[in-house]
């Protein structure tokens, strides 16, 4: 229930008690009582943008080299052109496997995961009904003009039927539970990551829980960035429906969304095969899943990101780790994705990740012990020994030859 208070006291804070402002002011011989005018337009909109700017600047991040593009050389990152991708993709699923498990078996998990489970449902039928409500004008209007003899509309009303619209935004509900849960749970996401740690390494969960917050997120900032998706969406499908022209600007909005987190040459192939029919859809089923793949897997580390003194550890963690990470949270979205149920399982993700971040630093270990690499990630130097892991397929025939090569000298 601890969950579930914090959001019903953000409601309150947000709207107040819904009743009208009164103030008492007695007087030695009377009381009076007045009601507070209200409010002009004006005025309710400089409140509105004062409340952003003070959002803003107090989720400034105060990290070093944020934004740089240079900060995306510290590393490379193996592409799906590249055998390495699918070796890291399969270090990924073992991640998203272990974790699962690991997680299950905490019972501050489970109590969390229970507690939150009414906020959950409540976002996923808020979803169900907002399409359900934004597409049912267009739909009555299409049914009037098909009764009045225009042909050829069916197929439009059957795509915009609320069913088959959450099918097919599914997989990018969770991140809509998810950005929500930051605002209205804000404590939600740590609980179950550092639960888990806690469990792996307790040395590096106390390390990481005492590290300040430098990143944060304005809540304005998220609702910009969904509305934009949300029109861009909105202006692509409009345009989709135009003979020809559509099947190009469907081509170019996916290279657009995708060439800088799938790298250009996927990107590129995957605008090219939507423009040819029989791929056209295997190519928007590959581009939305690997899409949301790579949005998931970032929200999810999000808990470990925001702590990093320098964004240059991210950006060499998200290329080094690449196919990794693509791995364990690709998985992740197909679970989230189901409608209805898959959002619910939002809090055994989180603490899984816990298990990846462990793994990705331990391995990190190795390639600096090796000198494969000078980087040095947070809390890298407060592991636990963790020599029982050197039968983990996670480990590569290379870094087990020297870990022994080192225990015969």
């Amino acid at each position: 229930m601890e969950y579930y208070s914090q959001a019903i006291d953000l409601v309150k804070t947000t709207f107040g008690s819904g009743g009208a402002k009164v103030e008492e002011e007695v007087s030695a011989t009377t009381t009076t009582t007045t009601i507070k005018s209200p409010k002009t337009f004006k005025s309710m909109i400089g409140s509105v943008k004062e409340t952003i700017e003070n959002d803003a600047e107090k989720n400034k991040s105060q990290r070093l080299n944020e934004g740089q593009r240079s900060a995306k050389k510290v590393s490379y990152r193996k592409t799906p052109f590249s055998f390495g991708f699918y070796v890291k993709l399969i270090k990924g699923a073992y991640c998203f496997a272990k974790g699962a498990y690991v997680t299950f078996k905490e019972e501050k998990v489970i109590k969390a995961f229970l507690s939150t489970l009414k906020i959950i449902l409540f976002g996923v039928l808020a979803s169900y009904l907002v399409i359900f409500f934004m597409t049912f004008p267009i739909r009555l209007i299409i049914s009037f003009l098909t009764w009045i003899g225009i042909s050829h509309l069916e197929s439009i009303d059957q795509m915009l039927d609320t069913k088959q619209v959450v099918d097919d935004i599914a997989y990018f509900i969770p991140l809509v539970v998810v950005g929500t849960l930051r605002y209205v749970v804000p404590t939600f996401n740590e609980d179950m990551f550092f639960f888990v740690l806690e469990s792996q390494d307790k040395k590096l969960s106390s390390y990481l829980k005492e590290c300040k917050i430098l990143k944060t997120y304005p809540m304005i900032g998220y609702l910009k960035r969904f509305s934009k998706l949300a029109v861009m969406g909105i202006i692509v499908m409009i345009f989709g429906y135009i003979p020809y022209i559509g099947d190009f600007v469907l081509a170019v909005a996916q290279f657009y969304y995708s060439y800088k987190p799938l790298g250009q040459g996927t990107a590129f192939f995957l605008s090219l095969f939507s423009l040819y029919g029989p791929t056209k859809g295997m190519a928007a089923n590959v581009l939305k899943t690997s899409m949301a793949a790579n949005s998931l897997g970032k929200e999810l580390l999000e808990v470990y990101f925001m702590r990093l003194p320098d964004y240059k550890q991210e950006v060499y963690i998200y290329r080094r780790f690449y196919g990794w990470i693509f791995g364990f949270s690709m998985l992740w979205t197909t679970v989230l994705r189901f409608p209805f149920v898959g959002a619910i399982f939002w809090g055994i993700a989180q603490g899984s990740t816990a298990f990846l971040i462990l793994k990705l630093l331990q391995r990190n270990q190795l390639k600096y012990d090796n000198q494969e690499t000078q980087v040095i990630l947070l809390g890298q130097d407060q592991l636990s020994d963790f020599k029982e892991d050197s039968s983990s397929p996670l480990l590569t025939s290379k870094s087990l030859k020297s870990k022994s090569k080192s225990k015969l000298n």
